[in-house]
């Protein structure tokens, strides 16, 4: 997630406060979840296509045994990052998760 850790962090942790653990809303705290999440707010998921398309997504914390013999390509896209960052393990790992 690009932007200052500490912003970054600081959103997050607002995020988690709103509501009440009883009632919701509930946001994940593990990086799967939270990915899951995003994902989620940039479709129209109370729609029936967005519901649809939602239900394919497929988030893995590692990669998955189907695609383990598969060949990866690199894009070199992690030495261009010139911003301040935070991985999405980083800040869950500090927002209290997995």
């Amino acid at each position: 997630i690009s932007g200052t850790p500490k912003y970054t962090e600081k959103i997050f942790h607002e995020k988690l406060k709103k509501g009440d653990p009883y009632h919701g809303p509930f946001y994940p705290k593990t990086p799967e979840g939270v990915m899951k999440r995003i994902i989620r707010g940039m479709l129209p998921y109370k729609k029936p296509l967005g519901k649809k398309a939602l239900k394919r997504v497929r988030v893995y914390r590692e990669m998955p045994e189907e695609f383990k013999d598969r060949e990866l390509k690199d894009f070199g896209a992690e030495n261009k990052l010139r911003c301040k960052y935070i991985t999405l393990s980083k800040l869950c790992e500090r927002m209290g998760g997995k």
